[in-house]
């Protein structure tokens, strides 16, 4: 159970977590074993059209996929809410470089990174923000 986990892309802390096991035994034990890549980018394809459905869900209008426009974009999904504009990046990746990000804020966009569980299943919208300004 635990190795299959692993290869279909669910984090350590996860798998740790779901079978009641020390985080120590789950990496001693799944040392060397990654995520299968075709299975990560098929999950991250469908992460990224059910995003499109979640924000639609919470308010969010004139989404625009920019990995139609751009498929090494900063940020994939372009959309409105209110007066405001967004620039959005998904994932499913727990451990996305948010600091990278940080340094592709646009002026004038309110920029997020919207996590979404391997399982598509929970979604979490987290605003960056810079405070020095």
């Amino acid at each position: 159970r635990m190795k299959k986990a692993r290869l279909q892309g669910e984090s350590l802390r996860s798998i740790s977590r779901s079978l009641g096991l020390s985080q120590y035994a789950v990496t001693t034990y799944l040392r060397g074993v990654k995520p299968e890549k075709s299975y990560i980018e098929s999950v991250w394809k469908e992460a990224e059209s059910v995003a499109i459905e979640y924000l639609e869900k919470k308010g969010f209008s004139e989404i625009v996929d920019l990995n139609l426009i751009c498929p090494t974009s900063y940020f994939d999904i372009l959309a409105k809410m209110g007066n405001d504009r967004w620039l959005i990046d998904v994932t499913i990746n727990e451990r996305k470089d948010t600091v990278s990000k940080m340094f592709r804020m646009i002026a004038g966009y309110r920029c997020a990174i919207l996590y979404i569980s391997h399982d598509l299943s929970s979604f979490r919208l987290v605003e960056l923000k810079d405070v020095t300004s």
